[in-house]
């Protein structure tokens, strides 16, 4: 994939909307064992692969972060042409979480632990380049460090967001978000929300200014233990953090927040309710606006949520649930896709998410059956993205290096695109370099009686299929991205 921001149009999720909070309910494809991904065993079987951390390399490279489930030791993996190369960081860790930096530098951050129990846990950032490791403690306060996350400003400075806890005789119980950076002066650290028993599951993010954002959740006493309740989202200004609650019912029961910025810097932030259902949220012009993600009827676990935006903005998000193992869950113009990866065993706990080339879906995860961390990739998603817009049609999508061109394929009805068949030849409207991104219809807007449906293939040096976009037809688009 080329490097730098080609376009950004904004996706029907992002409309104006009459109220602050919306709810939309959109089309679900669901598609059990798919073909295209590939799964591969990182390391074990000697309980690792627990609370991933995935990012990829400049070169499309996989490295993670994760711990021992028995010893809580700290490890780093990293894939090249060679295979996989695994390292030990730290002897004692949990909460792990990576950032990659331009120059390759790895940032690690994880609570430290001292055992026996309770376990007393400080902040620590772990830093590599190629002389080694280098440790040091963030912050020093007792049980902090639980829910770590890391981002990196444009100066390769780390940002760290994770919750303060108190240990009580029914574990531990999260209390504060906390904010640390690094810069040339040393580390600080700041408070985000001191209401009590109002951080859990820290997500943070950085805006290309530094601006700096974080999810996280509330707790609430239920049944005598502290559960997860309401979703919040902070800002950090010149004034001090600004704090927005998402979900202010009571016993919202919102869980494993995973927050991403688009190119403008809007939070898009997934999340659980209840441990049934995955929801989705992003703020718009007008507010908050929530879609259901994956509703499937069940009676089990759904959590380790984490998301990941395409350029265009759409989200990509890989999840767990107890009784189908690791799911990942999609946004295209013709609204959520939802594929079951795996389900070799109890699958898909503590998964991270990342795109390669071609918005191909990458996880990281953790098999509890073989106590081994994995990792899967796959296939190619291309969204297309239109809008229409002075009396002419314009198509946006996504360049790819991996392609050796583009065939765009047009037809005025939808029997053409039949799913499962291949389009007719005699529509294919423009053949175009894998450097382009962008195409509008010559002859303007076509008659509204005879309207168009697009579809967007990237191809090889063989000419055969890499994958495909969604359909895009210029009737759907002018009623639902009324741009």
């Amino acid at each position: 994939m080329k490097s730098g921001v080609l376009f950004r149009l904004p996706p029907k999720h992002l409309q104006p909307i009459v109220t602050r909070l919306l709810v939309l309910v959109l089309p679900l494809t669901l598609q059990a064992q798919p073909p295209g991904w590939e799964v591969e065993t990182v390391d074990g079987p000697d309980s690792t692969g627990y609370e991933t951390s995935l990012r990829l390399d400049a070169t499309g490279h996989p490295h993670v972060a994760y711990r021992g489930w028995g010893g809580m030791n700290v490890r780093y993996a990293h894939k090249d042409p060679a295979g996989w190369h695994v390292e030990a960081v730290d002897t004692a860790g949990t909460a792990t979480a990576l950032a990659l930096g331009p120059d390759g530098t790895c940032h690690v951050t994880y609570g430290h632990l001292t055992l026996p129990l309770p376990e007393v846990s400080f902040v620590k950032h772990a830093e590599r380049d190629d002389s080694g490791w280098t440790i040091e403690t963030v912050d020093t306060e007792e049980y902090v460090g639980l829910g770590t996350s890391v981002a990196l400003d444009d100066g390769g400075n780390p940002h760290v967001g994770y919750c303060r806890s108190a240990w009580t005789p029914n574990g531990y119980v999260p209390q504060d978000p906390k904010y640390a950076w690094r810069d040339g002066r040393g580390w600080h650290i700041e408070a985000i929300d001191d209401g009590g028993s109002s951080g859990a599951y820290a997500s943070v993010a950085l805006e290309p200014s530094g601006v700096a954002h974080m999810a996280y959740c509330t707790m609430i006493s239920y049944a005598s233990i502290s559960v997860p309740d309401r979703l919040r989202h902070a800002t950090r200004t010149a004034s001090g953090w600004v704090v927005e609650t998402l979900t202010p019912e009571l016993y919202s029961r919102c869980e494993s927040p995973s927050l991403a910025l688009d190119a403008a810097g809007a939070p898009h932030i997934a999340y659980t309710r209840g441990g049934e259902s995955l929801w989705y949220a992003v703020k718009g012009p007008a507010g908050w606006v929530f879609e259901v993600a994956d509703d499937s009827p069940a009676t089990d676990y759904l959590g380790y949520v984490s998301l990941a935006l395409d350029p265009a903005g759409f989200p990509h998000i890989s999840y767990y649930r107890s009784s189908q193992g690791l799911k990942y869950a999609y946004r295209d113009p013709a609204g959520w896709h939802v594929i079951i990866v795996d389900t070799t065993g109890e699958v898909g706990l503590c998964a991270s998410i990342q795109l390669g080339p071609l918005c191909r879906p990458r996880i990281s995860f953790w098999d509890w059956t073989n106590f081994d961390l994995k990792y899967a990739q796959g296939p190619p998603t291309m969204p297309l993205v239109g809008a229409i817009s002075g009396g002419q049609f314009d198509l946006w999508w996504i360049p790819a290096d991996e392609a050796a061109a583009f065939w765009l394929f047009g037809a005025p009805n939808d029997a053409h695109f039949v799913a499962g068949t291949a389009p007719d030849f005699e529509h294919r409207l423009a053949v175009l370099p894998p450097s382009v991104a962008a195409w509008s219809s010559p002859n303007g807007v076509y008659d509204p009686g005879n309207e168009w449906t697009y579809l967007l293939i990237p191809v090889d040096a063989a000419d055969q299929e890499i994958t495909r976009s969604n359909r895009l037809g210029e009737r759907d688009t002018e009623w639902e991205i009324p741009w």
